[in-house]
């Protein structure tokens, strides 16, 4: 009877081991899936890194997961096509000149918007945090400016030429002095007039001409 007993007890043993065995292979078989998973997450950050996060908008266009270069490509071409159709015309004592975007100083900040939007979600920062970021929504617009000195050479230069009192100089040859004569008054007024219309033509892409 004895006997018995302890050749059940030993069989008992090793079943217990077995299991304990097959619960270990099968718990470190769930931890290797899991460092895998891992492993295919991490190489689809990387891979996730070249393109545009989700949630990402440039002038109302979906930037997810496209690349730098075509994302380049598809806003400089849409800038491009905005400075391009800028064309104004300015009439002044019945004298025309038509000026580009150039000419008055237009440019545009399209590749500043797009280094903006391409490092979102790609910051040093923990897998966490970024993963938080992944949902945040970046909703950026560009935009043209001008730069006023280019802007009132460029027609300056063109008001000189038809002004009927001459230019702005206000020289006095007999008293060396800094004067203005009553033509050099209204020419200064012109100048602000239609300085002011050629930017409101601008922003707005407004395409009647600068009468003045």
């Amino acid at each position: 009877m004895m006997e018995i007993t302890d050749k059940l007890k030993k069989r008992n043993k090793k079943l217990d081991r077995k299991w304990l065995l097959f619960n270990a292979a099968i718990v470190l078989a769930f931890l290797i899936a899991i460092i895998l998973l891992g492993m295919y997450g991490g190489m689809q950050s990387v891979t996730s890194q070249a393109m545009f996060a989700d949630n990402v908008t440039i002038n109302g266009h979906d930037m997810g997961g496209m690349t730098y270069d075509d994302g380049l490509r598809m806003i400089l071409q849409e800038q491009n096509e905005r400075l391009n159709n800028i064309n104004v015309v300015v009439i002044y004592n019945g004298q025309e000149g038509s000026f580009g975007y150039e000419e008055l100083g237009v440019s545009g900040n399209a590749e500043l918007v797009l280094r903006e939007a391409y490092t979102h979600n790609k910051q040093d920062v923990s897998l966490l945090e970024n993963f938080e970021k992944s949902k945040e929504e970046l909703d950026l617009n560009t935009e043209i400016f001008v730069d006023e000195q280019k802007l009132q050479t460029t027609l300056m230069e063109f008001l000189q030429q038809y002004h009927d009192g001459g230019g702005a100089s206000g020289m006095s040859d007999d008293t060396q002095t800094f004067t203005f004569t009553d033509e050099q008054h209204v020419f200064a007024a012109d100048l602000q007039e239609i300085i002011s219309q050629v930017l409101q033509r601008i922003f707005e892409n407004d395409t009647r001409p600068v009468v003045v």
